[in-house]
């Protein structure tokens, strides 16, 4: 037997002087209260009202009565090993749950089952942490976040195909736009490991359909002799996504192409690939697509000055970004009829 622990005459005694204990406390309190009892406690049928009953005659209507104090000493009754299994449905105790029944010290018993409870909250917290590290997109918003990425290359009013200089980031954008509209199951914003893991799926998105795109482009224009309208290059560039041709998405996919045609040493460059998939250090083609982009509007602009004058730095400008929402959201949809 452990050093600390009680023969089988010691606990009972324990277990008895706390008994007494109790029905000292018992007693006491009846006393201080016998007028409030006898209104609020209801006897058993047959016995008269306000008859003082010891704790071996409280039975269970009386349990529930929140004018009579909990009784504690069925819990300090120490299981046996036999009791135990009975417990369990005969099933074979592990070692710990052995030693835990053979104990008759109720305050290490206590004790052993805060220990227990101290462990099995520390793996709940690894499982957790595992499940974040291991943390994998649905497969719907995986697919979700696949078109809404489609859909925004193929935007006919994009004015950047690659990150701009600003440090802002197409896949953040793009999962912006996602949460505006309502799409479900997202990471919340707080949660920033999972929200990589939805943004490194829409980078991928993205870079896998501009490789697309410029595949098509460059096809179309490998062979002299054969000659692919614009309908059918656009149809061959939206492929599988979700996009559906209009007057605007012709004129930027011919715009494309004449960006492809203008730099063939460009268009020819491969993306980098590692691992067997496209990273996003992608070739240098969209890049000359932005310039082209930001030259074509710079230059529309300068001529424009060059021909009717300077703009009246007296008339104030505002940044679409400072624009009120519902102005944003109007020129944006203006933007794709």
């Amino acid at each position: 037997m452990a050093p600390n622990e009680l023969t089988p005459e010691q606990a009972e005694r324990q277990r008895q002087a706390l008994l007494d204990s109790l029905n000292i406390e018992i007693a006491r309190r009846g006393d201080a209260s016998s007028d409030a009892s006898t209104r609020s406690s209801p006897s058993p049928e047959g016995e008269p009202r306000g008859v003082t009953r010891s704790h071996n005659e409280i039975d269970a209507s009386d349990a529930s009565n929140p004018a009579f104090p909990i009784l504690f000493g069925d819990l300090l009754s120490p299981y046996t090993l036999e009791e135990g299994r009975a417990y369990k449905r005969h099933k074979n105790l592990s070692a710990s749950a052995e030693q835990y029944l053979k104990s008759v010290n109720p305050m290490r018993q206590g004790f052993q089952t805060y220990v227990a409870i101290l462990e099995c909250s520390d793996k709940l917290e690894v499982i957790r942490n595992d499940a974040n590290s291991k943390y994998k997109l649905p497969d719907t918003v995986a697919k979700t976040a696949q078109d809404y990425a489609q859909v925004a290359i193929l935007a006919p009013n994009v004015k950047n195909y690659r990150n701009p200089k600003d440090g802002s980031k197409m896949e953040v954008a793009i999962a912006g736009a996602m949460r505006t509209v309502g799409v479900a199951q997202l990471p919340p914003t707080f949660e920033t490991g999972r929200c990589e893991v939805l943004n490194k799926v829409l980078g991928k998105a993205c870079i896998d359909k501009r490789c697309h795109i410029k595949t098509e482009v460059c096809k179309s224009i490998a062979d002299s002799n054969i000659k692919v309208d614009i309908a059918t290059l656009t149809r061959s560039c939206i492929g599988a996504s979700p996009v559906k041709a209009s007057a605007a998405l012709y004129q930027r996919i011919a715009f494309i192409r004449k960006v492809a045609a203008e730099c063939q040493e460009a268009a020819a460059a491969l993306p980098d690939v590692a691992g067997g998939t496209r990273t996003a250090k992608e070739d240098a083609f969209w890049l000359e697509v932005d310039k082209k982009l930001v030259f074509m509007m710079e230059k529309i602009y300068s001529d424009d000055v060059a021909a009717y004058g300077d703009a009246d730095a007296a008339i104030p400008i505002a940044a679409m970004r400072e624009m009120e929402d519902w102005l944003s959201a109007l020129n944006k949809t203006m933007e794709t009829l």
